[in-house]
């Protein structure tokens, strides 16, 4: 992984030696599913951490506006201009267009975003209550189980697009280069939809944002497979369930019998 923007320590002006470095570990599991060298999705790919929480795991909304601005910025001074943002952080969905603006110019310059639906440690709800999973033009992905249950944590609704593993994901730690360990959660869900979406575009490098969307929700998804638990679920819950996407990531789409399966 290579250090990339970290308004945070712009802010605080503790000065570590480099910019972007995980203190927490949440960020360093979730890059490992994108691209990491063993597990990732899309292995050969380059990683760039931009760091928009604190060593606490907290943050603001303004922070994740710089860190976009950054990757902005970024992507703009680079050729070839191909890149995938993952946002694996969610809040209070408050009224800040300042925020869907960042989102979007993000979107138009190119770069698909992808975003969790956010978790409920145990009490559903929607998604589109939480930050940024309600701005439309990014790709807000829940999780699922082991068994294609959703899982239990994962915030729900239309706000979703799909859905992805998420329950007991093998992934890197930050304290050195061989450790591992298992995290649950829609930050682990999403990294799998952004490294779906970085294949894409090494095959299909002129594709934009909207159309990579467009490919993963129309051919790397199967419909119908997911079940919900309807035992403990009251009537609010039962009302985002039926406003659900119905829809599992599935790369055997993508690379049927070992052959791409469609053309760009």
């Amino acid at each position: 992984m290579y250090p990339g923007f970290d308004p945070v320590d712009q802010r605080t002006g503790l000065g570590f030696p480099f910019l972007g470095w995980d203190c927490h570990g949440h960020g360093t599991h979730v890059s490992s599913i994108i691209g990491g060298k063993t597990l990732g999705v899309a292995s050969n790919c380059t990683l760039f951490s931009v760091r928009v929480l604190t060593c606490a795991n907290e943050g603001t909304v303004s922070l994740l506006i710089e860190g976009l601005e950054g990757i902005l910025e970024h992507h703009q001074s680079r050729k070839p201009r191909r890149a995938v943002v993952n946002i694996s952080i969610f809040g209070r969905r408050t009224q800040d267009r300042c925020l869907r603006t960042a989102i979007h110019q993000v979107i138009r310059s190119g770069i698909p975003v992808v975003t969790i639906a956010g978790n409920g440690f145990g009490m559903t709800g929607s998604a589109c209550w939480h930050l940024p999973a309600y701005i439309k033009k990014a790709i807000t992905v829940g999780a699922s189980r082991m068994d294609d249950q959703v899982w239990p944590g994962s915030y729900i609704g239309s706000c979703i697009q799909l859905m992805a593993p998420g329950e007991r994901i093998w992934g890197a730690t930050n304290l050195d280069n061989i450790s591992g360990i298992t995290r649950s959660g829609t930050s682990m869900a999403a990294p799998f939809v952004a490294g779906a979406a970085v294949l894409l575009l090494e095959r299909c490098p002129n594709l934009s944002a909207h159309r990579v969307g467009r490919i993963i929700l129309k051919r790397l998804t199967v419909s119908g497979k997911l079940s919900f638990d309807l035992m403990n679920a009251g009537n609010i819950t039962r009302r985002l369930i039926r406003n659900t996407p119905n829809l599992l990531l599935n790369f055997n789409n993508m690379c049927p019998n070992g052959k791409w399966s469609f053309s760009c």
